[in-house]
């Protein structure tokens, strides 16, 4: 696996997460030559990274919440930023039944995270720690 070719671990735990998060934001790369149209789009390379750590952060995700799964996301709202896309889903709030709506695209998560980084725009802490964030959300939401 290519974090492994880059000497990172591929554990469960949030130093883990927090290495591959910061080896992301420091070596994604954007498309040569860069489009006027698409201003910020990742090399085609780093969208299948952003696609293998998705897969990643979803299975560890899964593995802490048990009670959340993999979907391919068709909720009523076409509208929805995840329509049709594969997202981590099954969150309660606390309450008994799913909530339709609350899904999470990871891999949609770490392409905006690289294009903010490709874009030189500023990261917020939270963004700079964007995996162990989308894991909390997820845990509070559970």
């Amino acid at each position: 696996m290519l974090l492994a070719l880059n000497g990172l671990p591929v554990l469960d735990s949030d130093e883990s997460i927090q290495l591959v998060t910061d080896w992301f934001i420091t070596h994604v790369e954007g498309r040569v030559p860069a489009l006027a149209e698409a201003p910020g789009m990742l090399s085609a390379r780093w969208y299948s990274v952003c696609n293998d750590l998705g897969t990643y952060l979803g299975d560890v995700m899964i593995e802490r919440i048990p009670t959340v799964r993999w979907e391919f996301f068709t909720p009523s709202d076409s509208g929805l930023i995840q329509y049709q896309k594969p997202v981590v889903y099954g969150f309660t709030l606390g309450e008994r039944t799913v909530d339709d709506e609350l899904a999470f695209d990871l891999i949609g998560t770490c392409v905006q995270i690289g294009q903010r980084v490709i874009l030189g725009e500023p990261l917020l802490d939270r963004n700079k720690r964007f995996m162990l964030h989308e894991l909390e959300l997820a845990e509070r939401y559970a």
